[in-house]
């Protein structure tokens, strides 16, 4: 699995087997990355590398492949904007607020505690729920 990461430490997509990444710029649709990519942490990514040129050269033969490109680059950007937005809001309005009220953090700038959220993930936890267990890695 490789997960896509955008700006805010926004988690975009999981993609597994088949899900390709990158070709927005293959096709000319875009100079710079949207995206940061990673490995998952638990298992192994294996990717292929399609250069531009390939690409480029396809579409001289099949110019009709680049709408269906565009469309589904329109989509997902589309799509990456409104996560990136729902991040933000959550890093401004609850992550950052949260650090701030609390006695670890009280006082500290505003900018030094939206470095630490830009790592957090909102997570949700039943009654009992085993949170962090002893012994394991910090």
């Amino acid at each position: 699995q490789v997960c896509a990461e955008g700006n805010f430490g926004a988690h975009l997509a999981t993609m597994k087997a088949g899900v390709t990444f990158g070709e927005m710029g293959a096709f000319g649709l875009t100079v710079e990355r949207t995206a940061s990519t990673r490995a998952a942490r638990d298992g192994l990514a294996a990717c292929a590398v399609i250069r531009g040129q390939s690409i480029q050269r396809a579409l001289e033969m099949r110019p009709d492949a680049f709408s269906f490109m565009l469309e589904h680059y329109q989509k997902q950007l589309t799509t990456n904007k409104a996560t990136l937005a729902q991040r933000k809001e959550w890093l401004d309005g609850t992550a950052v607020p949260g650090l701030a009220n609390t006695k670890l953090f009280a006082g500290c700038a505003w900018e030094f505690l939206q470095t630490i959220a830009m790592e957090l993930n909102e997570s949700e936890h039943n009654a009992g729920d085993m949170i962090a267990v002893r012994g394991t890695e910090t």
